[in-house]
């Protein structure tokens, strides 16, 4: 098998691989595995969340509603203050999404998008918590927390990553 010259859809050149068979040539265009320099750190996020938010610490399920309400009370500078667990969980929440964001913005996704995959997995991982794991607590803080955390992993690698080493070109089309 040798390359060739590739086939042309829609403005895009997709390679192809030249196979002789019987007498007659067969163009099969080549799916593009995925940079393996871009892809690892995906998997390897994703696979950090998994590992961290999938796994049952027995006892019964908590669903909480009420979006972000410790951390908009302590805003308010109620005579609530905000507990250490509450800061801590809330930065635990926004640090584990961040190698994901970053590993979106490894693959050149842009901003918004990056937001929504976080918000989607975020919500993927509370939804099977619920339904599938006993002794976790699913809520809003979560998903809106992860997501954010998502889009800062995203600016701190585009703030402080050479701009030759991102990708520019968002790879869904």
């Amino acid at each position: 098998m040798r390359p060739v010259a590739g086939l042309s859809a829609r403005g895009w050149d997709i390679p192809c691989i030249r196979i002789i068979a019987s007498r007659s040539v067969v163009a099969l265009p080549v799916v593009r595995v995925l940079s393996l320099r871009r892809s690892v750190p995906l998997l390897a996020a994703v696979a950090l969340i998994v590992a961290l938010t999938l796994t049952s610490t027995g006892g019964d399920n908590v669903v909480e509603v009420t979006e972000l309400d410790d951390i908009v009370d302590a805003l308010r500078r109620s005579e609530k203050p905000l507990s250490l667990y509450s800061l801590l969980e809330g930065g635990a929440n926004i640090l584990l999404f961040f190698p994901f964001g970053a590993a979106l913005g490894l693959r050149g996704f842009s901003i918004g998008k990056t937001a929504l995959y976080g918000f989607v997995l975020s919500a993927a991982v509370e939804g099977t918590q619920l339904l599938f794991i006993s002794g976790r607590t699913t809520s809003v803080d979560d998903v809106l927390l992860n997501s954010l955390g998502a889009v800062l992993g995203q600016v701190l690698l585009s703030r402080f990553m050479p701009a030759r080493v991102l990708a520019r070109e968002d790879p869904t089309p």
